[in-house]
């Protein structure tokens, strides 16, 4: 079996080929969704990607867990990543908003994809130079994602991935539609202006009458529909401040680990969730709003780089690699999957239209405007994060996590170093 940091480099060099390709499906001529690119073909090679990425999160993990002198330290090395996560958004955000300035009706978001396949390429280099984490030799299963899942027999363990199971299902509510409420009208009224303007730009090109503001009505107005109303550049500045926040809650991790423990640390940080999109649903004023972003660092760095500490700590050290894959599949696998066919159809279920469509000489010139229930959206997450916060802190026994953790060390033989499967 191929070393860890081997494994790692060859699959983000295999993925920087298939971001490449996808930059290169050719344009969706007729307005499809997916950057302008057809949308059929981009989602199979996205999918082929995903295959190839997502087991890197864990194989990185492993290799980081593997030459640290304790997990604990865990925060101090993931902050990096956070650190590239900001950085990546201003260079992408820079870039695109220096192509708006030259031509604002041409779209280049998909050139992402290109600059993505430059970082694989970099990363995929990069993970040569990491130090070497074989497979364990002396593991007595050779098929050591199997034995992995003998830890559900451990309570706190099999807690702990159930929980973040159910977590990871809000996620696709901030990732998807967290831009979305940030990017749409206010209200009615400003959805309506937008609209017509549209409306009488479509009208121009087709050499007819433009409808005027005294023949169309707001069909509803009820409080609570609309988002912020920010700009795309806006949108991305606010959403980095869940980032920041992240980086001193990831120097903040080992104290917290150390002085609250494991049970409060995931404790705090799944309440961190509902508490956010609380404020989201309030959705004023607006910097309460923005502010609330920052609970995304307690929320990401106590719960789910606290849960990878916990995998690696209850995991024998033959299948510690084997313990990270298995919570990667139950969050960012099995969780994120369920949560993005709910966000998906809780978001079009509070879509409420305002105002259109607008036919004219027998066609639908411009489809109608939607504002979205933002209350009702965000209230699924609410729930189940506080009810994944409440069963969590009832039945996580941080006396028996810290005895298994003891008892797991001792096994070690002394002077002998840590391996991670591959």
């Amino acid at each position: 079996m191929a070393a860890s940091q081997r494994y790692t480099a060859f699959s983000h060099l295999v993925g920087a080929v298939l971001l490449l390709v996808a930059w290169l499906v050719p344009p969706d001529t007729s307005g499809g969704v997916g950057g302008g690119r057809a949308f059929s073909t981009l989602w199979v090679v996205m999918f082929l990607y995903a295959l190839t990425y997502m087991p890197t999160i864990a194989t990185t993990n492993a290799i980081a867990f593997k030459h640290m002198r304790s997990s604990e330290r865990f925060g101090s090395i993931r902050v990096w990543g956070t650190l590239g996560w900001i950085f990546i958004q201003f260079v992408v955000g820079g870039y695109l908003k220096g192509l708006a300035t030259k031509d604002p009706t041409a779209s280049h978001a998909g050139d992402c994809l290109l600059i993505g396949a430059i970082v694989a390429v970099l990363m995929g280099l990069y993970s040569f130079s990491l130090p070497d984490t074989p497979p364990v030799r002396q593991a007595k299963n050779p098929y050591a994602f199997l034995e992995a899942f003998e830890l559900t027999r451990n309570r706190n363990f099999m807690l702990l991935l159930v929980v973040s199971f159910v977590v990871a299902i809000e996620l696709p509510w901030y990732y998807n539609l967290t831009p979305i409420f940030f990017q749409q009208a206010p209200t009615p009224q400003v959805a309506g202006d937008a609209w017509l303007k549209q409306a009488q730009e479509a009208a121009g090109k087709a050499g007819i009458a433009a409808p005027d503001q005294a023949s169309l009505e707001v069909t509803d107005d009820r409080p609570g529909l609309g988002g912020l109303g920010l700009d795309e550049g806006g949108t991305q500045l606010a959403t980095t401040i869940g980032q920041i926040a992240e980086i001193s809650m990831m120097c903040l991790l080992a104290f917290m680990l150390t002085r609250a423990g494991m049970r409060w640390t995931v404790f705090l940080g799944i309440l961190a969730w509902p508490l956010r999109y609380l404020a989201f649903s309030i959705g004023q004023p607006t910097w309460l709003v923005l502010a609330s972003q920052a609970l995304h660092g307690i929320a990401f760095t106590f719960f789910f780089a606290a849960g990878m500490v916990a995998a690696e700590r209850l995991a024998p050290k033959d299948i510690r690699n084997s313990a990270q894959s298995l919570m990667v599949f139950a969050t960012s696998g099995c969780g994120m999957l369920v949560g993005h066919f709910l966000s998906g159809k809780i978001h079009d279920l509070n879509a409420v239209r305002v105002l259109g469509p607008w036919p004219a000489e027998g066609k639908e010139l411009l489809g109608a405007q939607f504002l979205h229930n933002w209350p009702g959206v965000f209230l699924l997450p609410i729930i189940v994060t506080t009810i994944a916060a409440v069963v969590f802190v009832a039945l996580f026994n941080e006396k028996q996590y810290q005895e298994d953790v003891r008892a797991i060390a001792a096994a070690e033989q002394p002077g002998q170093e840590t391996q991670a499967d591959g």
